[in-house]
């Protein structure tokens, strides 16, 4: 019976080991060891992360960061990132996808998160060699399958004892793949349509260089007993009279 047992324990364990990195994506890996694979010895620090040999961002443009405070952490071999998703939600499983361009490679970080689960990013492991430091670090989080409603991520230190930066505004990063002029956001509520804040990222902006923006989160009704939804609108006209930047996405925000 014990060689019966065995095999099942290794069965077992591979399969928990497989399920456990399930998020990965199939990407060509780039700068050995610092290739996108998967990593985390531990649950708490199961991913797939490392450098790409090609961009993922949209040809049209894409969102690659939602956050509730200022991604803030330290470039140092003893610094582990924390990243924790809202409490209280309605889905099972989050995914989670962190990218940053920085010379001349492309980083990716996948994994999943429960709701009100915090996952820990060791920065020695890809981060520090990489040269990928707070500025440049992006962070989404969403249901499976849905493409443009996020949920508010919070991006954590813990040499900072958990702190980050203007914890009261939510930051958006976008990269355009058109040279801008000047970029409008205006929030909504997305039923009524009325507007709730309103502000503009002003001068040229380059192609394929990521926008931040931030929105008071005090501007957006935001209660601790009932869900929020609200409708970001991103709008601008291309440098040279080109196309028209219009786009459209909702954050909500779920009870506290």
């Amino acid at each position: 019976m014990r060689p019966l047992l065995s095999l099942c324990l290794v069965a077992q364990f591979g399969l928990q080991a497989a399920t456990g990195h399930a998020q990965c994506k199939a990407f060509e890996g780039d700068r050995g060891e610092l290739k996108y694979q998967p990593r985390g010895a531990v649950p708490a620090e199961r991913r797939c992360e490392g450098f790409t040999k090609l961009d993922m961002a949209a040809l049209e443009g894409e969102v690659v960061s939602i956050t509730r405070g200022r991604p803030s952490y330290y470039s140092t071999a003893k610094e582990v990132i924390m990243i924790s998703a809202p409490a209280s939600t309605d889905a099972s499983v989050l995914e989670c996808i962190g990218r940053a361009r920085v010379g001349g490679g492309f980083y990716r970080l996948d994994m999943e998160l429960a709701p009100g689960e915090t996952k820990l990013i060791p920065v020695k492991d890809v981060l520090l060699a990489g040269g990928i430091k707070n500025d440049h670090l992006g962070v989404t989080l969403r249901r499976a399958n849905t493409e443009d409603t996020f949920l508010p991520v919070v991006v954590s230190s813990r040499m900072r004892n958990g702190a980050v930066g203007a914890a009261d505004s939510l930051f958006i990063k976008f990269l355009p793949r058109i040279l801008l002029r000047d970029l409008q956001v205006v929030v909504y509520e997305p039923t009524s349509r009325q507007e709730l804040y309103s502000g503009a990222v002003k001068g040229l902006l380059m192609n394929d260089s990521e926008v931040q923006v931030g929105v008071p989160i005090t501007r957006l009704g935001l209660t601790p007993d009932k869900e929020r939804t609200v409708l970001v609108q991103l709008k601008s006209k291309a440098e040279n009279g080109g196309p028209l930047l219009d786009r459209s996405f909702q954050v909500q925000f779920p009870k506290e």
